[in-house]
């Protein structure tokens, strides 16, 4: 996560160099990948806990942590997710914000479908579930 240093080996090479590290707004995507020379960007950590990352602005931008994970279960639901994939998904999203939350606690404690009403009302009642990454 050093685009500087990056930038000193893509200066050095003749083929295409992709810099990864601490990217966690989609308006550092395109800033790192210019800052640091790269060819491109990788994004593991950011996508990870919040996948709409990748949304530009002007398709909306960053969503909070618990509309992303409604929109999320949904999807999951419709297409026969498993309860304990959609539950893993979900602990990814929220453990770096509110794992010591009563909302983090019902997620874990869930069993099944029947309860994600209960589950996202509990994740939803820690304001935390709204902050974006900065």
């Amino acid at each position: 996560a050093s685009p500087s240093e990056v930038k000193l080996i893509a200066e050095s090479l003749a083929i295409p160099l992709i810099y990864n590290g601490d990217v966690f707004s989609f308006g550092q995507i395109e800033q790192l990948r210019r800052d640091s020379g790269a060819s491109s960007v990788m994004i593991a950590r950011g996508a990870m806990w919040n996948p709409s990352i990748f949304r530009a602005p002007e398709h909306g931008g960053f969503d909070s942590l618990l509309n992303v994970s409604q929109k999320y279960l949904a999807l999951a639901e419709r297409f026969h997710h498993s309860w304990a994939d959609a539950k893993f998904t979900l602990q990814q999203f929220f453990k770096e914000t509110i794992a010591s939350s009563d909302g983090y606690a019902a997620l874990l404690k869930s069993s099944g479908w029947t309860e994600r009403n209960a589950v996202l009302e509990a994740l939803g009642r820690d304001p935390r579930t709204r902050l974006q990454y900065q």
